[in-house]
């Protein structure tokens, strides 16, 4: 007894749950929607619904989602196939690969989207693919939160219709054994809200000959994730939107590997030292950029998004040319020493092979955190000098050239230890991973 009008009128007023169907905000200039949907029949159900939105809007239907590791292999094809049939163009990521490779799950969808008559296109070709709108299209990107990212920044125009498929409401995502903490809303989130005037710098180029591995240091894993993934992740939490990786050995394993909405710079020379990675790094970010965030990609997978917000707004409210994070470690062995007078005003960093009795003794070291203002950067990294003992260019050594110029030093003390942790041996690397695993034992 209760007319259609009124049932419309109350439906209305309902909250409908996380993670079905549901629009996010934020986005204006097209329309993004989180679903549960991680089964055949599901997926089709709300691409049917979503592409024909999309067409009536005049836009595509651009569609994000992966398939679970040790749950049934069957319906990856078949997932695979649904998408590039319905969907303009699909993007396949990560989704609970658990012990799986990622890239090997993918495979199978990619089996389905070819047979669907969808084209594989690469990342690089982004501006192209606004040209194709009326074929079907996929990538892969096995970091979803890069997925997400290259979608929302890089991919979606107006009138389109994003669609992020596999996770809903959940808040966490399965690797190798540990929940790692996770949710699709909070990372399109991050992703449509960036600091437009901050750029990151990533340092990845090492081999970590110290690991006795071919494989890239930066790719080595921690708890089921390249030690990499969790430095980007972090970037983007703190809404950095512009990230640059600078890439050598391995460059091609690290694109495919971490690749999405960042740019890859390639450092010919991976002897060259941190600053002549920064200048190779500075060389793919914006013109209109104010600050630059340049960290190590095989030492920072640790931070907390909070902390490099924190490190960033520090910067900026001090007005400062360079700022830097140290820590209080106990046992600074190796470490380069922060050097302060009797009233605590920063004198210098030195190096523990140069240091005296007294400075040995010191506890503060510089963990290798930065943030230039980007125009102060680009004029002084050219005078910084070759190391006569190693032949490389230290970016470390501009904090000197600051301090003797009387430039605005910024240093900003870590509070918590744990959130920096550096690895360049096996034994680092399984430390890592028990570190990582007892942050998340309650995820």
């Amino acid at each position: 007894g209760i007319s259609l009008k009124k049932i419309q009128k109350a439906l209305q007023t309902f909250t409908p749950p996380a993670g079905r169907l549901q629009k996010i905000k934020e986005s204006k200039q097209f329309e993004v929607y989180i679903d549960f949907a991680h089964t055949p029949n599901s997926l089709e159900n709300v691409l049917v619904l979503l592409r024909k939105k999309a067409m009536t809007k005049g836009g595509n239907l651009i569609t994000v989602f992966g398939c679970a590791g040790e749950r049934d292999v069957s319906k990856r094809s078949m997932m695979g196939e649904i998408s590039g049939r319905l969907s303009a163009m699909s993007v396949f990521t990560a989704e609970d690969p658990r012990s799986e490779r990622v890239e090997s799950i993918i495979e199978e969808m990619v089996e389905g989207a070819l047979k669907s008559g969808a084209k594989e296109f690469s990342i690089d070709a982004g501006e192209k693919i606004k040209k194709k709108s009326n074929k079907h299209l996929f990538v892969r990107i096995p970091e979803r939160g890069e997925a997400i990212s290259f979608v929302v920044q890089k991919l979606a125009q107006k009138k389109d219709i994003v669609v992020i498929c596999g996770k809903g409401h959940e808040k966490s995502m399965a690797y190798d054994g540990t929940e790692h903490p996770w949710s699709d809303q909070v990372a399109v989130k991050n992703a449509l809200t960036t600091r437009k005037n901050v750029a990151a710098v990533v340092l990845a180029a090492g081999l970590g000959t110290r690991l006795n591995s071919r494989l890239p240091k930066v790719l080595h894993k921690i708890a089921g994730r390249a030690m990499l993934a969790y430095t980007i992740q972090t970037i983007r939490a703190a809404r950095v939107g512009e990230i640059v990786i600078v890439v050598g050995y391995g460059k091609d394993l690290v694109k495919k590997k971490i690749g999405g909405a960042v740019t890859f710079a390639f450092q010919k020379n991976p002897k060259g030292g941190t600053a002549q990675a920064t200048i190779v790094g500075l060389k793919k970010v914006s013109n209109d950029i104010e600050n630059v965030l340049v960290l190590y990609g095989d030492d920072s997978a640790f931070y907390e998004a909070e902390t490099i917000e924190a490190v960033i707004d520090s910067h900026k409210r001090m007005g400062a040319m360079v700022s830097f994070v140290t820590l209080i470690k106990v046992d600074p062995t190796g470490l380069g020493r922060i050097v302060r007078d009797g009233s605590g005003r920063l004198l210098g960093i030195v190096e523990e092979k140069d240091a005296t009795e007294a400075q040995r003794k010191i506890k503060e070291i510089n963990d290798g955190l930065y943030v230039f203002n980007k125009n102060w950067l680009v004029k002084n990294l050219p005078i910084v000098k070759k190391s006569l003992v190693t032949g490389e260019y230290y970016l470390v050594n501009l904090i000197a050239v600051a301090i003797k110029r009387k430039e605005k030093v910024n240093v900003f003390r870590l509070k918590d230890e744990k959130e920096w942790f550096g690895v360049s041996t096996r034994q680092q690397l399984a430390e890592a991973k028990k570190k990582m695993e007892e942050r998340f034992k309650n995820v």
